[in-house]
């Protein structure tokens, strides 16, 4: 028995291949840019979450009773995200020294954010107790008015 020659067996001509648009490719290229951006920012800031610890330690004594350990190391963490996200590789300034000093930036307005007077106030504050302290050790009692 044989076949009608009008059906064919197999199809002759090969599927056309159609080549990705140029808008497509550059798509493509962008979002793939972006996940190994996110994936360097990642090894990043997980690398260097001890510097953070490290930053909130040295400045641990600084705090003000409506602010914990907890909410330095949340800046300081939001910090290092920021330095990851901003960081340029072609400078010359390693990773660990720029994100040493945005850390510790967070770390502080945050402090600053707390704090109940403006800096130059805290300071004559700070100058006054001092001046009390001294006064107390040599005469042996408080100052008066």
């Amino acid at each position: 028995m044989t076949r009608p020659a009008s059906i064919p067996l197999v199809e002759t001509t090969p599927p056309a291949h159609s080549e990705p648009a140029a808008g497509e490719v550059r798509v493509a290229a962008e979002a793939y840019g972006r996940q190994v951006r996110q994936a360097r920012q990642d090894a990043l800031v997980l690398e260097h979450l001890p510097l953070v610890h490290r930053i909130v330690s040295q400045v641990v004594s600084y705090l003000h009773p409506p602010l914990s350990r907890d909410d330095l190391i949340s800046a300081g963490t939001l910090g290092l995200i920021q330095a990851a996200r901003d960081y340029d590789p072609a400078s010359a300034a390693e990773f660990a020294t720029y994100a040493y000093l945005r850390v510790r930036g967070a770390v502080i307005d945050e402090l600053r954010r707390w704090s109940f007077a403006p800096a130059r106030l805290k300071k004559q504050l700070d100058r006054a107790q001092a001046i009390v302290r001294e006064a107390i050790e040599q005469t042996g009692r408080a100052p008066a008015d």
